[in-house]
């Protein structure tokens, strides 16, 4: 089964044609090389919660079963948000250690 679900958020405004490109690779890379878009900065927030029956079904655990939810904002060179990221993850898998340098 899956760990997590991860939701990634950006304003098409700033990121046009994004989808034309290969997905695969690191998004990270693909900020810098195509748009001149370095992260800065972020922030995360962390809180346990109850996961919805949808959420539940794809990680393949009980109903109304807790999970962790994991929100990070990334700024870019000029200070200003250009994303959010939310993850989802099973409760009973997660460990956390964080480390960011940028």
């Amino acid at each position: 089964s899956p760990a997590l679900i991860e939701t990634l958020y950006l304003p098409c405004s700033r990121f046009p044609e994004l989808l034309e490109y290969d997905l695969t690779q690191s998004l990270q890379g693909l900020w810098e090389s195509e748009y001149e878009v370095t992260i800065s900065r972020s922030e995360m927030s962390l809180k346990s919660a109850m996961l919805n029956a949808d959420e539940c079904a794809l990680l393949g655990v009980e109903p109304d079963s807790m999970g962790i939810h994991l929100q990070q904002v990334h700024y870019d060179q000029h200070g200003q948000p250009f994303s959010i990221n939310t993850e989802d993850w099973r409760n009973d898998v997660v460990e956390f250690s964080i480390s960011v340098n940028y």
